[in-house]
């Protein structure tokens, strides 16, 4: 999706992919410190090892927190409204790469100066497996409102 567009500019039914990133220890570590969430499924290697997990997993909302920093853009017309319907699919491991599959898939108005864009967010990793799904809400300022 192109920066700098008002609701008006976005069409329901527009697909693309983001870049890739890596989900690394430093993430893990530094998202436990700043959470306040140090459950063992995240910080402890023997806990998680014997787990259903076979070893540590990323917390879900650190991955929601990267997919939200991987689709957003600079668009000074746009801004966070919330999330919806957000499921976590499958363990997101230390070391996986994840992508986000982004649809616009609603649109409506909410008032003279804003309208609400719906993006579906299908968060894949480097083996094509779902690990987070959502819908991502953003308020877009309406053009005839400028």
């Amino acid at each position: 999706m192109s920066d700098d567009r008002y609701y008006e500019e976005v069409d329901v039914g527009e697909q693309w992919q983001t870049d890739g990133r890596t989900v690394t220890e430093a993430d893990v570590v530094n998202y436990a410190g700043v959470s306040g969430d140090f459950h063992p499924y995240h910080v402890d290697a023997e806990f998680a090892g014997a787990s259903e997990f076979g070893s540590r997993i990323a917390h879900g909302l650190l991955v929601l927190s990267i997919a939200a920093a991987l689709e957003s853009t600079e668009n000074e017309h746009a801004f966070m409204y919330g999330f919806e319907s957000m499921r976590f699919v499958n363990p997101t491991m230390l070391g996986d790469t994840i992508h986000v599959e982004v649809e616009v898939t609603d649109k409506s108005v909410k008032s003279d100066a804003y309208g609400v864009v719906t993006k579906h967010f299908d968060v894949r990793n480097q083996d094509d497996e779902t690990v987070l799904a959502c819908d991502k809400l953003e308020l877009f300022e309406r053009s005839d409102a400028a």
